[in-house]
């Protein structure tokens, strides 16, 4: 039976064993005594496999309650492993796991490791989950200036401006969208293209190379066979 159950995780027809691991791999994460640095890892490494093993996991990980993502994202591992996933998931986790946080920004901005989660959650929002972070953020706007890493989130999310002149930040912010969805327009465009280039160039090189040294060795043999030819019927 294991193999078979095995066997149907691997090939995504049942996929009954994937999401038990994926639910048993967020016991190794989660603990009592903290969050596992290997347990994160192995969370990260399989976000990024195909989407018939990745989604039953994140799946799960958006399980997860409220007390449990509040201390995943104050801690000093758990805040690295949602801050990676930030980057990592479809937006339609992404946008899960923005709700579940709903609420905990300005919390989060006041602790040393959750504030590094609110930067990541502020640079892959849109412009609506951009201005409800900052909205809480400006709440704690005070305590924040007191606080080193408080200073750079505050910076990050231009919270002067914000509260000075909503209609600027938002130009600025949507300006700043723009470029960042043009940018990885060319930069998707640029990878994909990047094996093609690189497989017919190599190909094309080959007879190239061929070419160039036929010539040189063709008429320096007619050259030297007119030559011989010539000397013997002198001779």
């Amino acid at each position: 039976e294991g193999g078979d159950g095995e066997g149907e995780g691997e090939g995504g027809e049942g996929g009954s064993v994937t999401k038990a691991l994926a639910a048993g791999s967020l016991d190794r994460v989660v603990s009592k005594n903290g969050f596992s640095a290997a347990g994160c890892s192995l969370i990260l490494s399989w976000a990024g496999l195909d989407s018939n093993y990745s989604t039953p996991l994140l799946t799960s990980l958006m399980g997860i309650d409220t007390k449990t993502w509040q201390s995943l994202c104050t801690d000093n591992v758990g805040s690295r492993l949602v801050e990676s996933l930030c980057s990592m998931m479809k937006v339609k986790f992404r946008l899960q796991m923005l709700t579940a946080l709903r609420g905990s920004f300005g919390s989060f901005a006041l602790d040393p490791h959750g504030s590094r989660v609110v930067e990541a959650c502020f640079n892959v929002s849109d412009l609506s989950f951009k201005e409800l972070i900052s909205k809480e953020l400006v709440e704690v706007f005070e305590q924040l200036s007191g606080l080193r890493h408080g200073k750079y989130v505050a910076r990050r999310a231009k919270l002067e401006l914000f509260v000075a002149d909503r209609k600027l930040w938002r130009r600025g912010e949507k300006k700043k969208l723009k470029k960042e969805q043009t940018l990885e327009s060319i930069v998707g465009s640029d990878n994909s293209a990047i094996p093609q280039i690189s497989s017919s160039s190599s190909n094309a090189s080959a007879p190239k190379s061929k070419k160039r040294s036929r010539p040189p060795t063709k008429s320096g043999g007619k050259n030297s066979g007119q030559r011989s030819t010539k000397r013997r019927r002198k001779q």
